[in-house]
């Protein structure tokens, strides 16, 4: 999950808007026809911290979240839908 996401910026999503955005982004990002769910959210991962190196050294953070509010959202509807699975078992 994204941590460092403000407040300002989250915005609620059901499951299948925050798909059907990773998705979407994962075919745009690529160009590939066919994406996973997972690969367009590891690839958006890697995305995001690579955009987070960049928007940090022009000072522009608030810029990015901006940017990029609607994927990030998506991203983490996803990852919080996701996370019981892999939670521990007691």
């Amino acid at each position: 999950m994204i941590q460092e996401f403000p407040k300002e910026y989250q915005e609620p999503l059901t499951f299948q808007q925050a798909e059907e955005t990773m998705l979407r982004w994962g075919r745009l990002y690529d160009l590939k026809p066919r994406n996973s769910l997972v690969d367009c959210m590891i690839a958006f991962q890697k995305h995001y911290d690579d955009c987070v190196v960049m928007y940090e050294e022009d000072d522009d953070v608030d810029v990015m979240m901006e940017t990029w509010r609607y994927e990030i959202n998506a991203y983490n509807t996803v990852f919080n839908y996701f996370q019981p699975l892999f939670a521990p078992q007691d």
